[in-house]
C-alpha cells in the first residue's frame, strides 16, 4: 500500500472514532482522550517523521497487523454505546499506534542491515576473485616483462611495469592491514571513484577495521560515508572535470578519528546545516532520500561519538570522533 494512503487511512479511522465518541459520550471525556492522543504524538515526533520511510520500505504484509487491530477496535467503538468499551477500544488504538511507531523503524534498520550484509558478501567474493586473478596472472606478467627486456624494449617494459604496479597498488592499499569486510568496501569505492576520474586517496595511520564499532556497524558507517562521498565527487566532476576524495584515520588519547574530505555541490546551502540532523537531506539530488546521512548520524550517536563537518569552497570535510572502549 502507498505510504500516503496508509497514513490517510489511519487518520480517517481516528476521525471516525472521535466523531462517534462526540455523539455518544460527554465532551469532557472526549477532550481528555484527544489530549492524551496529542501527547502521544508529541512524544513520538521523531518516529512519526520516519513513518513514511518505514511504510515505503517495508511490505504491506509486515505493517498490516496493526491496521487490522485498529479496525477491530474501531468496529467496537462504532457498534456500541457503552462508555467503557469505547474508551478501552480507543486506548487500544493508541497502543497499536505507539507499538507501530516504535517497531517499524527497528524493522527498517534490520532489513537494511540484512541488505548491507548481502551486498558486502558479494563484494567480498568479488574482492577475493580479484586477488586470485592477480596471483593467477603474476607469472604471465613476469614472462611479458622478460620478453620486453630480452628484446631491449626498455621503455615499453617500464610503461608495462608502471601500469601493472598501479593495479597492484590499488588492491594493496585497500587490503593492507584490513579485515576482509572492510577491505572489500575500500576496494569497491576506490575503483568506483577512479573509473569516473576522481582522485581518491586512503591515508590510514590506524586500520579502518579497528574502528570501535561492531563489524556490521563498521560496514554501515564506512559504506555510507564512501558512497555519499564518491557520488558527490562524481557530480562535482561532471561540472568541473576534476574532483578529489581523501579518507583518513588516526587515534589520539583514546579517541578514534575518522575524516573524509571530498568535493561536493549543494544547490541549497541551507541544507548543509541540517545534513546529519534530519532524514531527507542529501547532496546527491532529489532522487535520493538522504537515508545514508541519517544512518551515519545515528550510528555515531549510538557509540557516544561526535560528528562535525565544514563546507568551504565546494569541499566538505566530515570528521567523526568515537571513544575507544577497552574491555
Amino acid at each position: 500500500m502507498n505510504s500516503i494512503l496508509y497514513i490517510v487511512f489511519i487518520c480517517s479511522m481516528y476521525l471516525m472514532a472521535y466523531f462517534k465518541l462526540f455523539i455518544d459520550q460527554h465532551q469532557l471525556v472526549v477532550m481528555l482522550l484527544v489530549g492524551i492522543h496529542v501527547a502521544v504524538i508529541m512524544l513520538h515526533r521523531k518516529e512519526i517523521n520516519m513513518l513514511s520511510l518505514s511504510l515505503s520500505t517495508l511490505t504491506f504484509k509486515r505493517t498490516s497487523f496493526f491496521i487490522v487491530l485498529q479496525v477491530i477496535f474501531l468496529a467496537v467503538i462504532v457498534t456500541t454505546k457503552q462508555e467503557s468499551s469505547q474508551i478501552i477500544s480507543l486506548i487500544g488504538m493508541f497502543v497499536c499506534e505507539v507499538v507501530r511507531l516504535r517497531k517499524l523503524p527497528i524493522e527498517v534498520k534490520e532489513q537494511h542491515e540484512v541488505q548491507q550484509l548481502s551486498k558486502k558478501l558479494e563484494e567480498m567474493n568479488g574482492h577475493f576473485l580479484t586477488v586470485r586473478s592477480q596471483r593467477h596472472d603474476f607469472l604471465k606478467h613476469v614472462s611479458a616483462l622478460e620478453f620486453l627486456i630480452e628484446h631491449e624494449a626498455n621503455h615499453k617494459a617500464k610503461e608495462y611495469f608502471r601500469t601493472l604496479l598501479g593495479e597492484y597498488n590499488t588492491v594493496n592499499q585497500a587490503i593492507k592491514g584490513e579485515d576482509s569486510h572492510i577491505s572489500s568496501i575500500l576496494l569497491k569505492y576506490k575503483k568506483s571513484a577512479e573509473q569516473t576520474g576522481t582522485d581518491i586517496e586512503y591515508n590510514f595511520n590506524v586500520p579502518v577495521s579497528s574502528l570501535p564499532l561492531k563489524p556490521i556497524h563498521q560496514v554501515q558507517l564506512i559504506a555510507n560515508l564512501l558512497e555519499n562521498a564518491v557520488e558527490a565527487s562524481q557530480s562535482y566532476h561532471d561540472i568541473y572535470h576534476h574532483s578529489a576524495l581523501t579518507l583518513k584515520t588516526e587515534s589520539h588519547g583514546g579517541i578514534y578519528i575518522l575524516e573524509i574530505i571530498n568535493n561536493a555541490i549543494f544547490t541549497d546551502k541551507s541544507e548543509i546545516d541540517y545534513m546529519f540532523e534530519k532524514f531527507g537531506t542529501t547532496s546527491k539530488g532529489k532522487d535520493h532520500q538522504g537515508l545514508g546521512t541519517f544512518i551515519i548520524s545515528n550510528l555515531v550517536k549510538s557509540y557516544n561519538g561526535r560528528l562535525s563537518f565544514q563546507y568551504i569552497e565546494n569541499t566538505i570535510n566530515i570528521k567523526i570522533k568515537i571513544p575507544i572502549v577497552k574491555g
